[in-house]
């Protein structure tokens, strides 16, 4: 049963879903680069080591180490103080539920995936966790005695009865199994979100964000942003940059509107649309110049 204040949110929700939705991919775009970078890191570092001793000894290695950790502990978050793949997690929940599949299944499969993004990048925080602040002593405990020092006889019996070199090995491999993992579900997030842009054309914060972002858009799907509107708009790039033009122009960024509008007529010079907009929007900064919102 949902109550009054049940309807009036997800009334309110249900009118600003453009912009929700359009929060999703900027969130997307910032996490994935994010990884990335610490996926760079973490070949740098991790995988040139020889052996998990080694890796665990080595001085750049372990500052590394806890670099990743502090990264993926934030992006992840607590309950009292989500990160933003937290974030990113609820919000796909709110926007494509479970139970309205059939009308949102690219959606549905977009928080599928990030939910499990999720629980996998938990699960490497963890892992990242206990190498941090284990790995070094556990490692120590299967040194031999050292008869002329005081190590011998400082551990309980049971401790020389197990290879706490192997347990902390198994703990790094999955902490390798799980930087793969993750980068497989975010190439499968951005596959499905890059996919299910045609559902979202009447969205026009969509292509305003592409113009921002223009070069991680590129970057991830492959695409210079004038040929992934053509490919949108059947061969009319024109058009998607002037669904970014109109978009910046509700909102009174005249400049950045303009600049969408001369786009469009570089695209295509008859765009009709286009040409009166570049007159209307010149005419207002030349009695405005810095534009309002600038």
């Amino acid at each position: 049963m949902i109550t009054g204040s049940g309807v009036i949110e997800r009334t309110w929700f249900n009118s600003r879903r453009d912009h929700f939705v359009r929060q999703v991919f900027n969130d997307f775009f910032l996490l994935i680069r994010r990884y990335h970078k610490l996926y760079g890191i973490y070949l740098g570092c991790f995988v040139q080591e020889k052996s998990t001793s080694d890796c665990l000894h080595h001085q750049r290695v372990n500052a590394v180490q806890v670099e990743l950790l502090q990264q993926f502990s934030t992006m992840v978050g607590t309950e009292k103080k989500n990160g933003l793949l937290w974030q990113l997690k609820d919000l796909c929940h709110q926007i494509w539920p479970r139970e309205k599949q059939d009308q949102h299944i690219h959606g549905v499969l977009v928080d599928w995936l990030i939910g499990s993004l999720f629980h996998e990048a938990m699960k490497l925080k963890e892992n990242l966790y206990l190498l941090n602040n284990y790995g070094l002593s556990a490692l120590a405990m299967n040194k031999p005695c050292d008869h002329n020092g005081v190590q011998c006889g400082q551990l309980p019996a049971i401790a020389h009865m197990v290879d706490f070199g192997v347990l902390i090995s198994r703990i790094a491999g999955d902490v390798a199994c799980q930087m793969e993992r993750m980068g497989f579900l975010f190439g499968q997030v951005n596959y499905l979100l890059r996919l299910s842009l045609p559902e979202l054309m009447g969205n026009s914060l969509i292509f305003r964000l592409f113009a921002e972002q223009e070069e991680i858009v590129e970057e991830l799907w492959g695409e210079p942003l004038e040929a992934l509107f053509n490919d949108l708009f059947f061969g009319q790039a024109a058009v998607g940059f002037c669904r970014a033009g109109a978009s910046y122009l509700r909102g009174q960024w005249y400049q950045q509107a303009l600049g969408m509008y001369q786009r469009a007529l570089f695209c295509d010079h008859q765009c009709d649309e286009a040409i009166t907009r570049v007159a209307h929007l010149k005419a207002i900064l030349r009695n405005n110049p810095e534009g309002l919102n600038e």
